[in-house]
């Protein structure tokens, strides 16, 4: 049995090798703190998803469709308005052939009409010939390039076109998030750029235009766009993510339903939106395994309570439906602020507004009875809680300045190696005892010691079960040792605030890997 000196209180260890445990963490939606019914609708491809979603959409068939090219966004990006016009899906094409899941759905909803959107570079004269062949009705609507088929678009739909959409040319993540607003509107969307707007049949086409709401930030749409457009709205956000987020608090205020696509692609988006136009719901973009800030903002402000995503798990990934509404995470929070063995702290870092909280102390040592402010407060609820349920804590080591961590590292490592010092012990800089967010507790149970065995003990068993109700995690969990890179500590909790803490605890993560996940 070996005594070490961990962090400047007696640490009781057994010097053995403790087996590593592997944590599964693919846990069910329906833990959340915030109940919502989820669904999805994805085939084996986006030509399938397509497919799958206009069956949910149009499940008695309908007399029209919108067909456009499935690898290619450029003419179908403002298809979505026409679509609703004539009640009918968008499917997806390859340039030279129909799929055999587009026909077969083509068949199944008795379609006589099918407009094609895009030129015949676009969809080839073979598919147009091969939809005649069926003894449908094939209608093409296009232009000399993807401006000039948005410009026709919009003239099939609202002649008028008091008011219209502007959106990047090149891109397609604004063009459709606002798509189901427009399509409901019957406003047109047009695409444009800096290199188009001067155009002739871009100006003459504006003539008529009333008000011309511009989607995206100026990086997307630029400000000579701004310039040479009646009367300029702009409605955007700092990302694409962002943007339909403000879309959404714009257009779809009281909605607690919404579409879930990825913002890396187009297809999922484009073949949803009618769906989300007839729901009359947003169209929301997550990444493949990571929701944006303003996503779960706007998810908790809303109360979404349903969603449907569209794509398969490659786009997007199943862990979206706990993502969706877990908190939300500012990486620049001093709560928050992560350090491990690879992200140091600075030799001049010191947290501000550090108090001495009032509990219990087994330390005489000054500084190490400090916490930053609200780290105290949080830890002196803990304490009272414990009180109330008969716990009694003891705080044994919070703040230790670079210095301090050198002093006690330096001398683990003279007295025991450096490979067993880096167990248990934190190189300066690799602290959490540093940011004043971190305190070691104890009890008289085990001598006042930091040791494993209280974690046995009842009130360490206490302290595994309610520290997070009060805003702490034990940052070096049992099973966590590869991971953390440091043993089993259960005396050691570091507050990162209440909300944060819980979902933590829920889903059994460390904060690196709450940082990095969500």
């Amino acid at each position: 049995m070996i005594v070490l000196e961990r962090k400047g209180d007696f640490v009781l260890k057994k010097f053995v090798l403790a087996s590593l445990i592997v944590v599964c963490f693919f846990l069910l939606h329906a833990g959340n703190t915030f109940a919502a019914t989820e669904s999805r609708i994805s085939g084996q491809d986006r030509y399938k998803t397509a497919v799958e979603v206009s069956k949910k959409t149009f499940p008695k068939g309908t007399g029209t469709v919108v067909l456009a090219r499935g690898d290619e966004f450029a003419d179908a990006l403002t298809s979505t308005p026409l679509a609703y016009k004539v009640n009918g899906p968008i499917l997806l094409t390859k340039p030279n052939a129909i799929p055999d899941s587009t026909m077969a759905e083509i068949s199944r909803l008795q379609v006589k009409n099918i407009i094609l959107v895009g030129g015949t570079k676009a969809i080839s004269q073979e598919v147009e010939q091969q939809l005649i062949e069926k003894g449908i009705q094939v209608e093409r609507i296009s232009g000399s390039d993807r401006v000039s088929t948005s410009l026709k678009i919009a003239e099939y739909l609202n002649p008028s076109h008091h008011d219209i959409y502007a959106v990047n040319q090149s891109k397609f993540p604004d063009a459709l998030v606002i798509a189901p607003y427009a399509a409901k509107r019957n406003i047109p969307i047009i695409l444009l750029s800096d290199s188009t707007i001067t155009r002739a049949d871009v100006q003459k086409y504006l003539d008529n235009v009333s008000n011309t709401f511009i989607i995206g930030g100026t990086k997307v749409v630029g400000a000579k766009v701004e310039k040479n457009v009646p009367k300029p709205i702009r409605i955007s956000g700092a990302s694409r993510y962002e943007t339909a987020t403000v879309i959404a608090n714009r257009y779809f205020k009281g909605k607690t339903d919404m579409l879930v696509v990825t913002g890396k692609d187009f297809a999922d988006a484009l073949t949803g939106s009618v769906m989300a136009a007839k729901r009359d719901v947003p169209i929301i973009l997550v990444s493949q395994d990571k929701v944006d800030n303003s996503v779960k903002s706007f998810v908790k402000k809303q109360k979404v309570n349903k969603y449907t995503i569209i794509g398969g798990k490659k786009a997007v990934d199943p862990s979206i439906s706990k993502k969706l509404y877990s908190p939300i995470i500012n990486k620049k929070s001093e709560t928050l602020r992560l350090v491990t063995k690879n992200t140091y702290l600075s030799k001049n870092y010191v947290p501000k507004n550090l108090v001495v909280p009032n509990v219990r102390f087994s330390t005489t040592v000054s500084e190490r009875k400090h916490m930053v402010k609200e780290a105290g407060t949080a830890l002196e609820k803990l304490f009272r809680a414990a009180n109330n349920d008969g716990i009694i804590l003891y705080a044994q080591s919070g703040y230790r300045s670079y210095n301090t961590q050198r002093y006690l590292y330096n001398n683990y490592v003279s007295r025991y190696g450096q490979k067993e010092a880096n167990r248990f012990s934190a190189k300066p800089g690799q602290s959490e005892h540093q940011t004043g967010l971190a305190m070691d507790v104890t009890s008289k149970g085990v001598g006042f010691q930091l040791v494993e065995r209280f974690g046995e003990t009842k009130e360490g068993k206490w302290v595994a079960n309610n520290a997070a109700k009060y805003g702490f995690i034990i940052s070096y969990p049992k099973g966590k040792e590869r991971l953390t890179g440091y043993m089993y500590e259960p005396w050691h909790i570091r507050y990162v605030g209440v909300e944060h803490a819980v979902f933590m605890d829920k889903y059994d993560l460390t904060l690196e890997q709450y940082l990095s996940e969500y």
